[in-house]
């Protein structure tokens, strides 16, 4: 304001005051709409930087969330994000019940491809289990590496003997695998159902028993509880 006054006393002393008091309004309309104009940029590209931002960190927040669920060799699930799944399909079954089936299954002789051909060409091994049994499983199933050369499958609205038949095919699945130049892979299986006296430690205890039968009983077999 000072400076527009200093502007108008600098005129020509032959201007009345109403005149004067016309250019005063429309410098000062003038000051009004520059600053609008410059608050409107700025704020336009505030906002602009704000979703810029805004996106960058949930693509990075999506990044870590996913890197927390995820085993970094296989990018199946991961041992603690399984868990999670299954207590929750676990208290599911408390208020629901259905038909619910655990496959845990590991790579017989693991520590032998290992020895023989390197730790690179075993983590090309389970690797490639991991994709062959992921194509496989339905989308609504659970695979996780559980860890080591061990893995899990929850499977939902699945009785034992359908499990069974699941677990058959991917057995034959991964003896056929070529993995070269491992001359083959075979894998042993261990199947249980959710009962209703069952936790999670239980449901998988059981499934567990049921993959050390098979581990002792000659591998590359599918086994019950």
């Amino acid at each position: 304001m000072k400076l527009y006054q200093n502007l108008l006393d600098a005129m020509s002393g032959d201007a009345n005051s109403r005149e004067k008091k016309l250019v005063l309004i429309a410098l000062e309309a003038l000051a009004e709409e520059t600053d609008y104009r410059l608050h409107r940029e700025l704020m336009t590209n505030l906002t602009n930087l704000y979703f810029e931002t805004n996106q960058e960190l949930i693509k990075t927040l999506k990044k870590i969330e996913k890197m927390a669920m995820e085993d970094h060799l296989t990018h199946l699930y991961n041992r603690v994000h399984f868990t999670e799944m299954a207590n929750y399909e676990v208290e599911k079954q408390k208020r629901y019940p259905e038909a619910l089936c655990l496959i845990m299954f590991d790579i017989d002789h693991f520590k032998n491809v290992n020895d023989t051909y390197g730790h690179d060409i075993g983590d090309l091994v389970l690797v490639s289990i991991s994709k062959e049994v992921k194509d496989k499983v339905r989308k609504t199933d659970t695979l996780a590496r559980w860890g080591g050369e061990e893995f899990v499958i929850l499977l939902p609205d699945t009785n034992l003997d359908h499990a069974g038949l699941v677990a058959e095919s991917l057995r034959y699945a991964i003896e056929v695998l070529d993995v070269s130049p491992v001359k083959q892979i075979t894998c042993s299986f261990g199947i249980s159902q959710f009962n209703e006296f069952d936790d999670l430690n239980s449901f998988m205890k059981r499934a567990d028993d049921a993959l050390y039968k098979a581990k002792h009983t000659g591998r590359n077999k599918v086994c019950h509880e």
